[in-house]
């Protein structure tokens, strides 16, 4: 009797036991479902092309600069004195004439429009170019223009006239920025196809070609006030500072980890700052090839900086869609100018450091000035 009873429970108990495990395993796959995290999404890179948007600003386009420091924007408020709508789309550039009567402005509309800042009206709209002007630039001596324009070329034409003086090609990509040289007898253009290339203005013929500027799109450009160096920023966050007299590269400064947007020298040619997709704006010494102040703007992308000429202050602006005027000298932000509803693609002090020219992605362009 004891063996027959022993040979029934022998089985049922391994039935039992192999019932409990196999619902203690899936009990415990359903714990480990429950607490298991997903994976976070990716962030996107800032060299990719930001999407355009429109925070909610407050319209209070007045600031106080610290009249210790912006002698030249020592007075109670600085305000608009101009609102004006020049364009259809983006302005991308804007540049003022050497004695600061008028300023041009170029879009992603296809057009330059040249306003007169005493009549307050536009006297001249350049349609030549069939894509997108990126580059713009005032001769020295104010008698000619230069465009560049994302068709390929670069044209040089009479400012009041329109009329076509030289018609440039050379880059096998669209252009993205030209400048004149100070003394007025070299242009400097650059490219999406990573050239440079530097144009004698008395043939139009290029002087030196540098198919391999930067490791990627070139995005700024500019001389020296004295014409001994041309500053260029690229895609692979270096600024180059070239020897325009022999085409070799005289440094590589390493700081920006995105693109630059934009460089601009001081008055003095021993100093220039540079702004970019990283969000930062940096203040070099051309001579140690030295990083003197970094300044984060981690709010937004930099897409455009310029030295005062008078003063020790730079203004910068962006995707945050403010200008921001920091202070060299003391290394730290100034004030902010508040108005723009749209990024900031371009801003440029006038040649009495009175005046700043802003323009923006929907077209508008404003101009800030001390009012007493």
């Amino acid at each position: 009797m004891k063996k027959e009873i022993s040979k029934n429970v022998l089985p049922f108990l391994a039935f039992s036991f192999g019932i409990i495990f196999l619902l203690t395993l899936a009990g415990c796959q359903t714990s480990e479902a429950a607490v298991s995290t997903p994976l976070p999404s990716a962030t996107v890179s800032p060299t990719q092309t930001p999407v355009p948007y429109t925070p909610t600003v407050t319209m209070t386009p007045t600031a106080t600069p610290d009249p210790l420091i912006i002698d030249t924007w020592n007075a109670d408020q600085v305000k608009i004195v101009e609102a004006l709508k020049l364009h259809s789309d983006q302005t991308r550039r804007l540049v003022w004439s050497p004695d600061g009567s008028m300023f041009a402005s170029s879009s992603a509309d296809k057009t330059v429009a040249i306003y007169d800042v005493k009549s307050d009206e536009v006297v001249s709209v350049f349609r030549e170019h069939s894509d997108e002007i990126e580059g713009l630039d005032w001769s020295p001596d104010g008698s000619l223009l230069a465009s560049a324009s994302w068709d390929s070329s670069t044209r040089i034409w009479k400012p009041l006239t329109g009329e076509r003086v030289a018609l440039l090609r050379g880059h096998k990509g669209p252009l993205s920025g030209v400048a004149w040289s100070p003394d007025g007898t070299r242009l400097a253009t650059i490219s999406y196809d990573y050239s440079l290339i530097i144009w004698d203005t008395s043939t139009w013929k290029p002087v030196f070609v540098i198919e391999k500027a930067h490791d990627g799109d070139l995005k700024s450009v500019a001389w020296s006030p004295d014409g001994a160096l041309l500053a260029t920023g690229g895609k692979d966050g270096k600024v180059n500072l070239w020897d325009p007299n022999t085409g070799e590269l005289a440094q590589a400064l390493w700081g920006h980890v995105d693109y630059v947007m934009s460089v601009s020298w001081a008055p003095e040619s021993d100093r220039f700052v540079s702004g970019g997709f990283d969000q930062t704006i940096r203040v070099w010494n051309a001579n140690s090839g030295d990083e003197e102040f970094f300044f984060d703007k981690s709010d937004g992308l930099v897409n455009t900086a310029d030295w005062s000429p008078l003063a020790p202050v730079v203004a910068s602006a962006g995707w945050d869609v403010n200008i921001t005027l920091w202070d060299v000298e003391q290394g730290k932000e100034a004030s902010t100018l508040y108005a723009h509803r749209d990024a900031v693609w371009t801003i440029a002090w006038s040649p009495d450091g009175k005046t700043i020219a802003s323009g923006d992605m929907a077209g508008n362009v404003y101009l800030w000035a001390v009012v007493p």
